[in-house]
């Protein structure tokens, strides 16, 4: 007789998780729209940080507008490893999640570098 526990085990933690993760957020542009701040860090710092505008070009890339996502184009892979951190514990080798999304970082930051600098 095959045990199905375990995976839908982690399939329910994922879909909390993942529930927890979208409550999280909706708050926050919840606040964020209420307040009318944009970014607090930008609003703290005064300039734009690395991932200034991701959330803008995913939207735009859903919506097709294409010219609009390259402005950020490391945004969609930067989304998905978030996602994917967020559910590493569903992963065998969560080890190539890690070096995906260290490869991200560093490829967003050099671009954020490359378009401060020019």
């Amino acid at each position: 007789m095959t045990n199905f526990g375990k995976p839908f085990s982690k399939l329910k933690k994922a879909i909390i998780v993942n529930l927890i993760v979208l409550a999280v957020v909706c708050a926050y542009y919840a606040l964020l729209n209420l307040t009318g701040i944009s970014c607090p860090l930008k609003l703290l710092l005064g300039f734009d940080c690395p991932t200034c505008g991701s959330t803008t070009a995913v939207l735009c890339l859903f919506k097709g507008d294409f010219k609009g996502y390259f402005v950020k184009p490391f945004s969609l892979p930067l989304f998905v490893a978030v996602i994917l951190e967020i559910n590493r514990f569903l992963f065998k080798k969560p080890i190539i999640i890690d070096i995906f999304t260290v490869t991200v970082a560093v490829a967003n930051f050099v671009f954020y570098l490359i378009t401060v600098i020019f």
